[in-house]
């Protein structure tokens, strides 16, 4: 028996329950400040014409000063070449980014979704 090993664990439980408290005391001020979010829908596959309107969507939000950009989205999927110039411009948001499934995000809409899990 090492009981060395076990009060490593307690002490790291410990400091991980102290990061949580902090964490979420920052979370309850940031939420009691409204943000602004801009909302586009992704209701077809992944291709060149959408990547076009998530571009203008992201223009859109930057000029109302939008604090995240909401990816509301239901597709089957597309062009993989479409799925990373949509990546590319959501990195580029200023912002938050995050992807509300409405039912169905498969293949380069699963991809877009997870790279927009920024929400902090």
């Amino acid at each position: 028996m090492r009981p060395s090993v076990h009060w490593c664990w307690v002490l790291l439980l410990a400091a991980f329950a102290a990061g949580a408290k902090t964490d979420e005391a920052a979370s309850v001020r940031d939420a009691a400040e409204p943000k602004l979010a801009y909302v586009i829908p992704i209701r077809s596959d992944v291709n060149r014409p959408m990547a076009y309107v998530v571009r203008r969507g992201v223009k859109e939000a930057e000029r109302a000063g939008a604090d995240v950009v909401v990816l509301d989205m239901n597709t089957n999927g597309g062009e993989g070449d479409a799925m990373e110039e949509i990546m590319e411009v959501l990195e580029k948001f200023r912002g938050d980014t995050c992807t509300f499934v409405n039912t169905k995000a498969y293949s380069a809409g699963a991809f877009i979704a997870v790279a927009t899990m920024s929400v902090s």
